[in-house]
């Protein structure tokens, strides 16, 4: 049967930011950075506004690697991509590979979210339990339950939803937050996503605990430009053009701040309340342009839409009108 490897780093006294993008260029399977101190204890967590660095003193370093692969060899090459003059201690520990879903499954238990809510993967029995039980099979979408943040906000449901009250789940990952409003006594539920695995998994647990919750992709798309706009213009011919947009619904937008010019590389032009875009080129206008469309849809989302045209001498300034040629700018 097919084995792998972890081998255990140890780099007391340095840092190892750079120590793990190095690392990261060797044939390993994977490279992780773990706490010393055990998880009840660990301080180590993010906070952008004061990032904690990464020590040797309170951090190892895990290579994954096949059990087949020569350790000596791994320990040569880091010593040489590192320039040690010595091997870091390390320890090494072999496993078996397995059936990894059932394994998943196994780390898995019931979870008491408080005294009245708990959460139960479909192949525990069901025990005798005074409260509501949320059934959630661990997918692709985020929320098992086991992760404190969904904990809280089950909690935070079970203590301040009321009757009758409708919840969006944005972002409902596996659907435990949109289930587990309904079983607490949600009138409308809805659930959202980007990723169709974890629709699959919202929707296979929609099943597992009888709810009969929409869950479906929302991809957003911001307001999209829709007129054709002529990449030329000619000196003392007027370049009109009325500015189209919609939203993603493909509604058109219609109200004055929707669409505005928000630059252009020369002036005397107009925008209209209707979006009626005008200029006339002069003389010194010859050349490239470009000018910059603000498309705002009603719900704030902004698009910045670049427009390119070129301005070219007028070929009948000395034209009669029967001589005059037909206006390419479609006006």
């Amino acid at each position: 049967m097919k084995a792998w490897k972890n081998i255990t780093l140890n780099f007391p006294g340095l840092k190892l930011e750079g120590i793990v993008e190095q690392l990261s260029y060797l044939n390993v399977l994977s490279v992780t950075v773990k706490d010393k101190p055990a998880l009840e204890k660990s301080d180590w967590f993010d906070d952008p506004h004061t990032p904690l660095s990464i020590h040797g003193d309170a951090h190892v370093i895990i290579l994954l690697m096949e059990a087949s692969r020569s350790t000596n060899q791994l320990l040569e090459e880091i010593c040489l991509i590192l320039d040690l003059d010595q091997t870091p201690a390390y320890s090494e520990d072999v496993f078996e590979d397995r059936n990894w879903v059932t394994h998943t499954q196994a780390q898995f238990k019931e979870i008491q979210v408080s005294k009245t809510l708990r959460i139960l993967p479909p192949w525990e029995s069901k025990t005798e339990f005074v409260g509501k039980t949320l059934i959630i099979e661990p997918g692709s979408g985020f929320g098992t339950g086991s992760h404190p943040t969904t904990q809280l906000c089950l909690r935070w449901l079970e203590k301040n939803l009321n009757k009758n009250d409708s919840v969006l789940d944005y972002g409902c990952g596996s659907g435990i937050l949109s289930i587990g409003a309904k079983l607490l006594g949600a009138d409308h539920v809805e659930g959202v996503e980007i990723d169709q695995l974890a629709i699959n998994n919202a929707n296979q647990n929609n099943e597992l605990n009888g709810t009969a919750i929409p869950f479906q992709i929302y991809v957003y798309r911001p307001p999209l430009l829709t007129s054709e706009l002529s990449t030329e213009a000619f000196v003392g011919l007027e370049y009109a053009v009325f500015i189209t947009a919609e939203d993603l619904y493909g509604k058109k937008l219609s109200s004055p701040e929707s669409i505005q010019i928000d630059s252009a590389s020369f002036n005397y032009y107009n925008l209209s309340d209707a979006h009626l875009f005008k200029w006339t080129p002069r003389d010194v206008d010859k050349g490239d342009h470009e000018f910059i469309i603000r498309i705002t849809d009603e719900h704030g989302f902004t698009t910045l839409h670049s427009h390119k045209l070129s301005v070219f001498t007028n070929p009948c300034v000395q034209c009669n009108n029967d001589e005059m040629p037909t206006d390419s700018t479609g006006n």
